[in-house]
């Protein structure tokens, strides 16, 4: 097994849901460094006190991923303060379900600047950091990057993207000793899946049926701690 121990991580989407899970996850297996990124400050503040108990630090940051110049400010401050990077995880998504005929192109664009074009910035901006350290790029994907149905046709297309993104990365990048990984949870017990229930105006939500957080945060720990000669590049995880 190869240890996670020293390891230093950036987590996007950090304040809740699989992003909150995988930041546990993360201390619990000795990562040193946890850098987490998300736009709740009082549930970050709140996931770093938790933290502490690992011995980890933990440091967040306010990051709106729809705008480029509050990406860049980060991006560069990081850089500035650190020479490696061991982990860079994308787990930050949002969506809106409408049929093609009566959707509103605004949406279409809010969740292109979030699934796709923040993680193709981001991943651009620290990808020097992460070749020095030989380290792992993970997306959170989702079912919706491999198969859509009626009305996921906005979200779908940037997942898909992502998928695109995350194969040609792995491709460009697997001479310096970096791995790609890209996880497509199905229905994941989050609020962002409640959103989408009413969305789809059901009201039979039960978070006991769904795919756990801690399921495709243990799954994701599992991977970065194979060894560097394995690449699990793209796991599945539905009920």
């Amino acid at each position: 097994m190869y240890s996670l121990q020293h390891q230093n991580a950036v987590i996007t989407g950090a304040s809740s849901g699989i992003g909150r899970a995988i930041a546990i996850d993360l201390a619990k297996a000795g990562v040193q460094k946890l850098h987490l990124l998300g736009r709740n400050e009082e549930r970050l503040k709140t996931l770093v006190a938790e933290l502490q108990v690992h011995n980890t630090s933990c440091h967040y940051n306010l990051v709106n991923l729809e705008d480029v110049e509050t990406i860049e400010t980060f991006c560069n401050d990081f850089t500035s303060n650190n020479t490696t990077l061991d982990i860079l995880i994308h787990s930050a998504g949002v969506v809106h379900l409408s049929s093609l005929e009566q959707s509103d192109i605004q949406n279409l664009d809010h969740q292109y600047a979030i699934n796709l074009r923040a993680p193709f910035l981001i991943t651009q901006k620290l990808l020097p950091l992460v070749k020095a350290s030989k380290g792992d790029i993970v997306f959170i994907n989702s079912g919706a990057g491999l198969e859509a149905g009626p009305t996921w046709s906005q979200y779908a297309a940037t997942k898909h993207g992502l998928k695109a993104l995350a194969d040609s990365l792995r491709s460009e990048v697997k001479k310096d000793g970096i791995r790609v990984i890209s996880i497509y949870p199905g229905r994941t017990a989050t609020a962002m899946q409640e959103d989408v229930y009413a969305m789809e105006n059901r009201n039979d939500y039960d978070s006991t049926t769904l795919v756990q957080p801690e399921d495709i945060a243990k799954q994701l720990v599992t991977s970065l701690s194979m060894s560097k000669a394995a690449v699990v590049s793209d796991v599945r995880v539905r009920t």
